[in-house]
């Protein structure tokens, strides 16, 4: 029997077999290919979480949607530095890693760096930990990204992308399975993802609460409680900033006696204050940023730090960097996707942490001189700016030269637009007046204050009215122009009296008087006068406040305008009024309100119709006075007058409450309420009386 003859070769696949003559079968036996390796490349997440729920949900949410067939869900994370963008990475990232058992890569892609991390390095190390044999790792990107989307393509993996520069850095890192989750951070919004980005998820500040909890979490929450005052100061001078508030929390937990009061008080200087081991890591943030501007874009920057007034719009950025308005909307943005600054309005903001940054890196970078250069161009522009606005909502006398060829628009939607603007500015102008008198730029300042007559005299806002105009006494009593210094005694008068201050007003006006009769000024004379006359009828002098308007009456009639004439009148009639002589002050009242009409001055019209029906009241003559009442609530109304519009609908109140219409007087109260309130006007105490008698107490 002839021998069997077996022929049984081993060894691998890479091994060639060469035989003459084979008897028999070949029998090839090969090792089972062993699975591929679950990557597990996340780091460790953060030792405290706390917060971010709205954060953590919205990723769940984008996760489960938007999945195309051969495309995973990508999600960019943004936000400005110290925001926790990589801790919320993390934590979300842990938390659903079984989700996704095929692995999770990460890498830092060294956005914040001088030398950002390459893409074809990363996809390296992702093909390595995939199991490519580091020998077999290709060695261009395109062949690295096409074995990287064969080896990912149907496998559920979670890419974690941190500290991205660009979209161009991160498209051949994502991964061709439709069951793979990337998720991104980044200070941009890498828009050049394009159809490539599923969602962009804007991470900003912590709400009071969730700071306060980060902060309990790193020290304890009863210290928090038992000190809860000085812990909300704390994490307000950390503006909510995360890492500010890690930074504050990780050393108060390493001095357990410490008060928190005591680091309040050191974190005044947070940029300095705010360290992990010996590091200040907020001014590290910014530092490192502000270096990778472009040369522009970081002169924009630390003139930012000096701009007067908390809203930033294309047009003062312009002024401030001597730019075109579009160039500089251009620098905005850019700040904007890095978040150096963040859109606010119709403007721009700067958060104060980067602000006080801003500020030293301009006072470090400056040419000597160039910051005040930049201020006083954007005083002179908002100076300009806020006189074209004013004299669009009236006419009135003015001494500042750059009133002139102006005049009120005769157009309401343009009034009301002018105002509009002008109460957008208030917290600016306010800043811009004490900016310019704090550079001895005393002509701008008396100027500023002139043109912002409207605003104050219309919103109200009688601190900021009379905290400017204090200084702009002072900057006119310092440029020794005279009739300066009428105007800014005039116009702090009319403030003090316009909030109740009768006695102030009077000294100012009289001051205002006499610089007028000394100067043979017929306006001002005429005009302080006038205010006088208010002023003794806000104290209920009639007789004296007649005895003005007498006076002032034939030089409004010499010197003053239009619209002069017919107001002197007016007030001269609730003067007549306050001395019961009824007939003469309607007799006087009745013709004006048409001729207001003819200027036009929707406004002036209203309040004369007010005063009318107000009279006619008093007189007893209860019928005739509801319709003009009712005429001059719906012109004050139209006009934006939200306090003269309160106090005619506080009339009207009383009125339907006198004549038992309960419903209508509960309306109209209603509606003056909360103006009233928020004001915390003199007439108040009326509403609230009447309000008590419409809805009186009851016993339990």
């Amino acid at each position: 029997m002839a021998a069997e003859h077996v022929n049984d070769f081993g060894g691998s696949a890479d091994l060639a077999v060469l035989a003459r003559q084979v008897f028999g079968g070949v029998h090839f036996h090969q090792r089972a290919a062993a699975p591929p390796p679950v990557p597990r490349m996340l780091p460790a997440g953060p030792g405290v979480f706390s917060g971010r729920r709205d954060a953590v949900r919205s990723l769940d949410r984008h996760r489960g949607t938007g999945a195309r067939p051969g495309r995973p869900i990508t999600v960019v994370v943004t936000g400005e530095g110290g925001v926790g963008k990589t801790a919320l990475a993390l934590h979300w990232g842990h938390q659903v890693s079984a989700d996704f058992p095929d692995g999770q890569l990460y890498a830092t892609l060294g956005g914040r760096t001088d030398v950002p991390t390459s893409t074809t390095e990363v996809l390296g190390q992702f093909l390595i930990a995939l199991g490519v044999d580091a020998a077999r790792v290709p060695q261009t990107l395109d062949q690295r990204t096409a074995l990287y989307r064969t080896l990912t393509a149907d496998r559920r993996v979670l890419v974690l992308l941190d500290d991205a520069l660009s979209a161009s850095q991160v498209r051949p890192l994502i991964p061709a399975s439709t069951g793979a989750v990337v998720l991104v951070t980044s200070w941009h919004s890498l828009d050049g993802l394009g159809g490539d980005r599923n969602a962009l998820l804007e991470l900003g500040r912590m709400p009071e609460d969730e700071a306060l909890a980060l902060l309990g979490a790193l020290i304890d929450q009863a210290r928090v409680a038992a000190e809860r005052p000085d812990a909300v100061a704390l994490t307000s001078l950390c503006e909510y900033l995360p890492l500010a508030v890690s930074a504050a929390g990780a050393r108060l937990a390493s001095r357990p006696r410490w008060p928190i009061a005591r680091l309040v008080h050191a974190a005044r200087q947070p940029l300095d204050s705010l360290t992990v081991e010996g590091v200040p890591v907020v001014r590290a943030i910014y530092d490192v940023l502000y270096q990778q501007l472009t040369a522009p874009v970081a002169r924009l920057y630390r003139l930012l730090g000096h701009h007067p007034g908390p809203d930033v719009s294309a047009e003062s950025a312009a002024a401030l960097a001597a730019l075109p308005p579009g160039e500089a909307e251009d620098l905005l943005q850019t700040l904007a996707e890095v978040h150096l600054i963040e859109e606010h309005g119709t403007g721009y903001r700067m958060h104060s942490l980067i602000l006080a940054h801003a500020r030293e890196v301009a006072t470090r970078d400056e040419p000597p001189g160039a910051l005040a250069d930049a201020v006083r161009r954007v005083v002179e522009h908002r100076l300009d700016d806020t006189v074209r606005a004013d004299a669009t909502v009236s006419n009135r006398f003015r001494a500042g030269p750059r009133y002139a060829g102006l005049t009120a628009s005769p157009d309401a939607a343009e009034r009301a637009a002018a105002m509009e603007h002008l109460s957008a500015q208030a917290a600016n102008l306010a800043v811009t007046v004490t900016v310019a008198y704090d550079h001895g730029w005393h002509d701008l300042v008396w100027q500023l204050c002139e043109a912002l007559w409207n605003l104050y005299f219309r919103g109200r806002d009688y601190q900021a009215w009379i905290r400017t105009h204090e200084l702009g006494v002072r900057a006119a009593t310092e440029s020794g122009d005279p009739v300066a210094q009428l105007r800014m005694h005039h116009q702090l008068g009319c403030a003090y009296l316009e909030s109740g201050r009768a006695e102030p007003a009077i000294a100012a006006l009289t001051r205002s008087l006499g610089i007028a009769r000394s100067q043979g000024h017929g306006r001002g004379t005429a005009s302080a006068l006038e205010w006088l006359g208010l002023a003794e009828l806000h104290r209920e002098s009639y007789a004296a406040a007649l005895a003005h308007f007498d006076e002032a009456v034939p030089l409004t009639d010499r010197d003053g305008s239009p619209r002069g004439r017919l107001l002197i009148r007016m007030h001269r009639a609730r003067a007549l009024a306050g001395l019961s002589r009824f007939d003469e002050a309607i007799a006087g009242l009745e013709p004006l309100p048409a001729r207001l009409a003819a200027l036009p001055d929707r406004y002036s019209q209203g309040r004369c119709l007010t005063i009318l029906g107000q009279t006619l009241l008093a007189a007893g003559r209860t019928t005739e006075a509801e319709p003009p009442l009712r005429q001059a609530r719906d012109l004050l109304d139209a006009d934006g007058a939200t306090l003269q519009t309160a106090l005619v609908d506080l009339r009207l109140a009383t009125l339907a409450h006198t004549q038992r219409r309960p419903t209508e007087a509960a309306a109209a109260l209603h509606a003056a309420l909360p103006i009233l309130r928020m004001l915390n006007h003199p007439e108040l105490p009326t509403a609230e009386r009447l309000l008590t008698a419409l809805d009186p107490p009851t016993d339990a």
